[in-house]
């Protein structure tokens, strides 16, 4: 068994072989990977998908718990954090969204908080940075709805 844990695990002294998600400032990915630890990157600035997709003043979107995160800011996210030594990126497992439900009554809402940003987190998490391109993305994107409508998702059109 492997403990795995929120980054509030580091404040009373982090296993050596706990896995710690890093979900509030990037400093503790950076003290985890400096113990050794391994860590899975879920930060809320760019991997929440209970925040909006867009100003709901000006877009119609489900209640959402608060924060705004659009689709491009999920695009530009890079799980591997500045000025790790040499390696560590190897301590990094992954990349993870969340999608907490409390204001998300049904599979709908669900649905549309998160499509089409799952696509884009899952191209972040499988690219390398240089090989990433958001306007690429967005052209290819068009596909990849089209196989959401087909499968009768509920998601938010960026276009």
């Amino acid at each position: 068994r492997i403990l795995i844990g929120w980054d509030e695990i580091q404040e009373g002294g982090l296993s050596p072989t706990a896995v710690m998600m890093v979900w509030r400032d990037w400093k503790w990915a950076t003290m985890a990977l400096n113990n050794g630890n391994r860590i899975v990157m879920a930060p809320n600035t760019h991997t929440y998908f209970d925040h909006y997709q867009a100003d709901p003043k000006e877009h119609k979107e489900p209640v959402a718990i608060g924060g705004l995160l659009p689709l491009d800011k999920v695009y530009v996210f890079n799980p591997v954090p500045e000025g790790i030594a040499p390696g560590q990126e190897k301590l990094i497992l992954g990349a993870q969204a969340q999608l907490w439900s409390e204001y998300l009554f049904n599979t709908d809402k669900v649905e549309f908080m998160a499509f089409p940003r799952m696509l884009a987190l899952a191209e972040v998490a499988w690219t390398n940075p240089e090989n990433k391109n958001y306007q690429d993305f967005m052209s290819r994107l068009r596909i990849s709805l089209s196989l959401l409508d087909h499968m009768k998702v509920k998601y938010r059109n960026p276009f």
